[in-house]
């Protein structure tokens, strides 16, 4: 009896998308008197390994190449070699791993499930070659100087450095790994860009999001700021009586009336700390 659910028939299409030399062992039972019935009961684990495969004509990779257009292209991936550990439980195929590495597309890991009803739910790590890593690492530097040369000589200037702290994190390699969520179905994917992962990037568990650039930048300026708030208010309040001095003996009013202009100028400069 075949079974008849959209996660059988995509595998059964398998054959037109996967290419490569297969070894595997497999441990897998179920029971019931109809194919729905084996399938609602199945169990068991999938333990396999594809060496100089290729993957062409996948709409699960289709729809990751638009997230990863900006680092690398993805056409057909052909890799050295892909292993996986699949458990089979609860109408769903888990993968407990996956790993892929391939001299164009970088190394891939990933972990999740896929349902029986062909649902998709998925973390995905593409740790970037190094020369894809070096072109946007490149890109990054190129925008960060440019922004250093901005603010230096300028009342910002000590800020400029903080920039060599912030940006997309590399690993020991200097690689980029890029983060990955896959929803949706296999048919029709949905995929989102999660960030960047640190290291390696063969832990796909982690959820927190790299935060972007400027949020890097504007948080590092912040806790300068607060690190140094009691010379910065000093400078400020050392500022407000020069101005003070300056209304005295431009205008000539009144002490009492300097000191108002002056408490309200001390206000509006101490809102920007």
């Amino acid at each position: 009896i075949k079974p008849a659910n959209p996660l059988y028939r995509e595998v059964v299409n398998l054959k037109n998308n996967l290419y490569g030399k297969i070894n595997g062992t497999s441990t897998i039972s179920g029971q019931g008197m109809t194919s729905d019935d084996i399938m609602k009961s199945l169990n068991g684990v999938i333990v396999g390994k594809i060496t100089n495969g290729k993957i062409t004509n996948s709409v699960i990779f289709k729809n990751i190449s638009g997230v990863l257009e900006k680092f690398i292209k993805l056409d057909d991936i052909t890799f050295r070699d892909m292993s996986m550990t699949l458990r089979i439980a609860d109408q769903k195929v888990f993968f407990d791993e996956m790993k892929m590495n391939s001299d164009v597309a970088g190394d891939w890991f990933a972990t999740g499930s896929v349902g029986f009803d062909a649902g998709l739910d998925m973390n995905v790590n593409t740790r970037l070659t190094r020369a894809a890593s070096d072109k946007v690492l490149s890109l990054q530097n190129s925008g960060k100087n440019a922004v250093k040369n901005l603010l230096q000589g300028t009342q910002f200037g000590a800020v400029a450095n903080l920039l060599d702290n912030a940006g997309i994190p590399v690993d020991a390699e200097n690689r980029i790994t890029v983060k990955i969520g896959l929803g949706g179905t296999i048919t029709k994917p949905s995929v989102s860009f999660n960030g960047f992962a640190a290291g390696k990037g063969t832990d796909v568990s982690q959820s927190r999001q790299t935060p972007p650039v400027k949020e890097q930048v504007v948080n590092q300026v912040q806790n300068t700021v607060n690190q140094n708030r009691e010379q910065i208010e000093s400078k400020v309040t050392e500022g407000a009586n020069k101005i003070e001095e300056q209304i005295i003996e431009k205008t000539g009013v009144s002490k009492e009336q300097a000191d108002k202009l002056k408490n309200d100028a001390l206000k509006k400069l101490k809102k920007l700390f």
